[in-house]
């Protein structure tokens, strides 16, 4: 079990309402904040103030990371605690409010901090979590869009490896996504891409053929010498000067 405290104080989080119970000494105050980021500053102030020495609250949802992000910013020491632990303990009288109840278990060191990451951590978690979210719903998506191109009767897997046109990056798909991506941006090369695959689709079903690939070099095979001297001028407005060819004798 925890250490007990002098002054501390038990939190009760929600959605919409913070209540606050500090404990100093024989004294108890209760108070109600908001849960916008003024308020929970206004809450760690009082809480400094006041010589708190530790707070505790439920870790039920998602309600209390904010708090407890901020008090650790404002050097205020916090613990997480388990709600099922608390409920666990005996003595709870029904009319007695989660706040009040959370201080006087915490004044008396009966409460358990849970584990709690540091910041680099949690941080880190929520990013890859954030990204595997991304991943499995992007995987989804692609499941759906091959279940209707089956549904449809078009065999599109027969001739690419991916529908989403990235399995091969030497791929003319690949090189209109670069070309276009660099002067307009993703999203409008994305759509640009996929109007050339549903082109490409129906020709293919049209026409009864298989799909042949233009290659990534495909926009590099024609007006090549008037690429070349588009460049040369750009590199020359960027203040570029070729190296001076030395005349015959």
């Amino acid at each position: 079990m925890e250490v007990a405290y002098r002054c501390c104080c038990g939190i009760d989080v929600h959605k919409k309402v913070i209540v606050a119970c500090l404990v100093n000494g024989g004294e108890q105050e209760l108070r109600e904040f908001g849960t916008t980021t003024s308020e929970i500053k206004t809450l760690a102030n009082w809480l400094t103030e006041s010589g708190c020495e530790m707070i505790a609250m439920e870790s039920t949802g998602v309600f209390w990371k904010p708090l407890y992000n901020l008090f650790e910013l404002m050097d205020l020491d916090a613990m997480i605690v388990n709600a099922a632990h608390m409920k666990a303990l005996p003595g709870r009288k029904t009319d007695v409010k989660d706040a009040e109840w959370i201080a006087d278990l915490l004044r008396h060191g009966l409460l358990k901090a849970s584990y709690i990451p540091n910041r680099e951590q949690r941080e880190l978690r929520e990013v890859t979590r954030y990204r595997k979210s991304l991943t499995e719903e992007r995987c989804r998506e692609v499941n759906r869009l091959q279940k209707i191109l089956e549904g449809a009767n078009i065999k599109l897997d027969s001739v690419v490896k991916d529908i989403t046109g990235k399995t091969v990056k030497s791929s003319y798909f690949f090189a209109q996504y670069q070309r276009i991506s660099t002067r307009r941006g993703k999203n409008r090369a994305t759509l640009a891409v996929a109007h050339s695959m549903l082109i490409a689709i129906y020709h293919i079903l049209k026409n009864k053929t298989a799909f042949h690939d233009l290659g990534s070099d495909y926009y590099d095979s024609f007006n090549r010498d008037r690429k070349i001297n588009s460049y040369l001028k750009r590199l020359k407005a960027l203040g570029w000067e070729p190296d001076a060819i030395p005349s015959s004798a």
